[in-house]
């Protein structure tokens, strides 16, 4: 079985270069396109690359803009609307033409304003792991939406960090790896965005 390949990106969108690092193994379409948690990273799909029944599968993992290892932009604005844009111009330069979308968490919002803006002849199928798509599923961005900017920068990040790491027995184990890869601007501004959308009744 192929295991998956560290890949690099660059996406050009609106005039500026984004640097997006993903996992990829090559297959039969149509691929399936993972898009990780708030604070996750690409990694917590692994297994994914070594099921059996997707062994002949083409699959992608893609760290968002101020996650795992993709850039860190300063002026990106990290809202969800942008990141499916930004995802959508990656599989448009990838000229993948029948894919599954898969978002886990804040990955779920994203990847549903991804898939309307793929449509039924790309997107096949949106699959939805506890999205982020109603005013009940935002907990840990609810807490960082409610922290300024500055603030969360100069503690409120490391406080709800810390919050997960002693909860690490029972809790996410991908999460306190994957927020030491993240920038409080990063997490900060997707929260703010992620619990709108969420309290939007759109999704």
């Amino acid at each position: 079985m192929t295991q998956a390949e560290a890949k690099r990106f660059t996406v050009s969108l609106h005039g500026e270069g984004f640097e997006l690092a993903a996992l990829h193994r090559e297959g039969k379409p149509p691929a399936l396109f993972f898009i990780h948690a708030l604070g996750g990273r690409k990694e917590q799909f692994l297994d994914a690359f070594t099921f059996p029944e997707l062994a002949d599968r083409e699959v992608y993992a893609v760290d968002l803009p101020g996650f795992g290892e993709s850039g860190k932009p300063h002026d990106f604005s990290y809202t969800m609307e942008a990141q499916a844009e930004l995802l959508h111009e990656l599989v448009r330069q990838l000229g993948l033409s029948s894919l599954v979308v898969v978002g886990h968490s804040m990955g779920g919002a994203i990847g549903l304003l991804l898939a309307e803006r793929l449509g039924p002849a790309c997107c096949k199928a949106f699959l939805n792991l506890e999205g982020n798509l109603t005013p009940a599923d935002p907990v840990s961005s609810r807490h960082a939406a409610r922290f300024s900017l500055e603030d969360f920068e100069q503690g409120g990040f490391d406080i709800l960090r810390e919050g997960f790491r002693q909860e690490h027995g029972k809790g996410p184990k991908f999460i306190v790896e994957g927020m030491a890869g993240c920038t409080p601007l990063a997490y900060h501004k997707s929260s703010v965005s992620l619990v709108v959308w969420s309290d939007s009744g759109d999704l």
